[in-house]
């Protein structure tokens, strides 16, 4: 099944007459259009070919990882405030000009960076498998099978979608609907005769199929098991929560997020406990297994998240890492920075990490990093045989509290300050009382304080550049809607498919 997958997502690259010329040598019809779509043996293993995709398993230095990895990695470097804060090894060229972007305003990124070019193939490859699986539905007979893989093959396309127009288009707001933003494609490609020049659907179009996958797969989803391996109806539900947000409707926010607060979920007792762990946790609602083989890659494949995040020796090289002295980290220097104290459990930092050091071995969320003495590395990715979070408790507990807030601006709601402190709680901070929010400022000074326990919260999760976007907040002295942030379509596509980069 492997080999068959494998020539499902060749064949269909980029969409691209050019790109797919010297693979349609082989035989079409019997790869895309034969026996993995007509059984529900080869239906159930497309979906677990799909599954791999989105946890990025590595299987070459330019496979896309999406949410195993570069979906956390670019935005997370997006965000970050400056180089003279966090420094990024220049030598791993695939990231090189992420951190450069915020300070580069002549151009932005680079159309030709090959990690922006190997997500946007993997995502489309991943879409148009799961377009096969939905088209081929009905063979399978049993209904709640049915319903189980159809709903998981929805979401998954709505999620897919909801991130490559997250970060390869604009900000949507009232007046931008129309917009032309990614390509929408919902058909399957089955044959040479399928293959079309792809173009631009507008934001409005992306948006309303993202809501209606997810909608959709959730209700298909209902009442089945809660692995958080798999996308089930808890996480399409949380999933919508986020796309809510992004389009600032804050009441449906709420809406979704109580559904998700109604589930089987728990926080973890300490904010370590959600990190670098060998099963899911209660915690997570949807989450990324990695096992030592199959994973995003590591040390060995010189990419993947816990390659370039963790320093651990045997795991990673710490390619990214923070000052000890971070003003980043420690003071209110910059408005999205984490601001931590001292009592705060998720700043607890690690120091004595050696090359004898194991991942079992570390106790904080940072660590010293042993190839650059003078900085700090996130301790969230130590190795690649751990589970990756994708969406957790605690963020829907301050989505809420912000959704509240955001919903009214006059008011500060009690239910707002609880749900936040639920989270400071956990990570060793005093619980805020309403009298810390009195006098007509008091409502700003409620929001501000959510948004800051985000940043502490998620920070390299891949939220925080999402987070700027849709609050119309600044990265740096810049503006985080500017058009440098946007990942450009890759520079290949754009020369098969003259008119698509207009």
């Amino acid at each position: 099944m492997k080999h068959i997958i494998q020539n499902l997502i060749a064949i269909v690259i980029l969409f691209t007459f050019a790109a797919c010329e010297s693979l349609l040598d082989k035989d079409v019809d019997d790869v895309i259009g034969g026996e993995p779509f007509t059984t529900e043996t080869g239906i159930e293993e497309a979906l677990l070919g799909a599954y791999s995709n989105l946890a990025g398993t590595y299987d070459g230095f330019d496979g896309g990882e999406l949410f195993g990895g570069d979906f956390i990695i670019i935005p997370s470097l997006l965000a970050v405030e400056s180089s003279l804060e966090a420094q990024w090894d220049f030598q791993e060229t695939n990231y090189s000009n992420f951190l450069e972007a915020r300070s580069n305003a002549s151009g932005g990124l680079d159309a030709t960076n090959s990690r922006i070019s190997a997500n946007w193939r993997r995502a489309y490859e991943t879409i148009n498998l799961l377009n096969n699986i939905i088209a081929n539905i009905n063979v399978i007979n049993s209904t709640e099978n049915k319903n189980r893989i159809e709903g998981e093959a929805k979401v998954m396309r709505g999620l897919l979608y909801f991130e490559l127009v997250r970060l390869w288009a604009p900000q949507p707001d009232e007046s931008n609907g129309n917009t032309l933003a990614i390509p929408l494609i919902l058909d399957p490609i089955t044959s040479v005769t399928d293959i079309e020049t792809p173009v631009k659907s507008t934001l409005n179009s992306i948006y309303t199929q993202v809501i209606n996958d997810l909608e959709s797969g959730s209700q298909l989803l209902k009442g089945l098991n809660q692995n958080p391996g798999n996308l089930n109806y808890y996480a399409a539900q949380a999933f919508l929560m986020r796309v809510s947000m992004q389009l600032n409707r804050p009441e449906d926010a709420i809406v979704y997020a109580d559904e998700v607060l109604s589930g089987p979920y728990e926080l973890n007792r300490t904010p370590l406990d959600c990190f670098n762990n060998n099963n899911f946790s209660p915690e997570d609602i949807f989450g990324i297994m990695q096992t030592s083989n199959a994973n995003a890659g590591g040390v060995n494949s010189g990419t993947g998240i816990t390659y370039f995040f963790s320093s651990i020796n045997g795991e990673g090289v710490g390619a990214f890492g923070i000052s000890e002295s971070s003003q980043f980290l420690e003071s209110d220097f910059f408005d999205n920075g984490p601001q931590f104290s001292d009592q705060d459990l998720r700043y607890i930092v690690n120091d004595e990490i050696t090359e004898s050091t194991s991942a079992d071995d570390v106790n904080a969320l940072y660590t010293n990093n042993i190839q650059r003495p003078i900085f700090l590395s996130p301790a969230k990715y130590l190795t690649n045989s751990h589970v990756i979070p994708v969406i957790r408790l605690a963020e829907i507990y301050l989505t809420r509290a912000e959704a509240i807030s955001d919903s009214d601006i006059f008011s500060v709601d009690p239910e707002a300050i609880d749900n936040l402190n639920t989270v400071r709680t956990r990570a060793g901070l005093d619980a805020l009382e309403t009298t810390d929010f009195l006098g007509s400022d008091g409502p700003d000074a409620l929001y501000d304080s959510i948004l800051l326990e985000r940043n502490r919260e998620l920070l390299y999760e891949g939220q925080l550049f999402h987070d700027l976007k849709r609050q119309n907040g600044l990265i740096g002295t810049s503006d985080a809607r500017d058009s440098r942030f946007i990942l450009p379509i890759p520079e290949s596509e754009c020369e098969a498919s003259p008119g698509l980069c207009d």
